[in-house]
């Protein structure tokens, strides 16, 4: 991170293990969220620079900077799936078989599109997801 004014380095951001693919910052301005091919997303103070929370799988990180109050879900790829996530508590509620690449989330949290191969893949929710522990 460097001051734009100045052009000093004010901190590195570590933590991933492989290429940085993707960033963004929060719309009020808290939190970096970085998107990885070491399989995670992960998100930083910006104030103080520090590691918050580190998310496994790939997905939308502006979804993810966006908070749960914005996209209450999020799809994140995972192996050889997608999986979708209550983004309050990290409980997965839903998945498709399909690992998708470059996960991108529709402004109604509940739509998203990704790349599978040469196809592309939209997956919606529908419905209210189940409580914990239900059916």
């Amino acid at each position: 991170m460097w001051d734009a004014d100045s052009g000093e380095e004010l901190a590195r951001l570590r933590g991933h293990e492989d290429l940085v693919w993707t960033v963004t910052v929060s719309p009020d301005g808290r939190r970096i969220v970085s998107g990885s091919d070491d399989g995670t997303a992960r998100v930083w103070d910006a104030e103080t620079f520090e590691g918050v929370e580190i998310i496994e799988g790939r997905g939308d990180v502006v979804a993810v900077a966006g908070g749960a109050e914005r996209y209450p879900f999020r799809a994140l790829t995972r192996s050889a799936e997608t999986a979708i996530e209550d983004a309050a508590t990290g409980r997965e509620i839903a998945w498709s078989p399909v690992s998708l690449r470059r996960v991108v989330t529709h402004p109604s949290g509940r739509i998203w599109a990704g790349a599978s191969g040469s196809y592309l893949a939209i997956i919606k929710l529908e419905g209210e997801p189940a409580a914990a522990g239900g059916a």
